[in-house]
């Protein structure tokens, strides 16, 4: 018996002890259901609204750090973000000037009934 084999074997064993296969062993269609994620509902539709119904919270007052340069950067603030049914708050970060081209922040619209957040931009 080579190394592989035995090592296959202690461990099928101490699988079976472990199991109980000495006869305590239940038929699996005898055990409950694990519970699943998503909880039951209409499949296709996550657990939570992809937009939510109410105003985003006032934006928050930040400090800025340093930039990582002296040159080449600019700020964009934070912003609210939806999240898995609430508002979660992104903090502001440097990011890189592009030449040429201006940054427009992003902002949260009425669509409707929804809020609907448009992303930040270079034009």
């Amino acid at each position: 018996m080579n190394r592989r084999s035995l090592l296959r074997a202690l461990g099928l064993t101490a699988v079976a002890a472990v199991a109980g296969i000495g006869g305590g062993l239940r038929p699996a269609a005898a055990q409950p259901p694990a519970p699943g994620y998503p909880p039951p509902g209409p499949p296709g539709r996550p657990p939570f609204g992809d937009r939510p119904g109410i105003a985003p919270p006032a934006l928050r007052r930040e400090r800025r750090p340093s930039p990582p340069r002296p040159h080449g950067f600019i700020w964009t603030d934070g912003y609210w973000s939806w999240q898995r049914g609430r508002y979660v708050w992104i903090p502001g970060r440097w990011i890189a000037r592009r030449p040429g081209r201006r940054w427009v922040p992003g902002y949260w619209r009425r669509q409707g009934p929804a809020w609907v957040y448009v992303d930040g931009s270079w034009r």
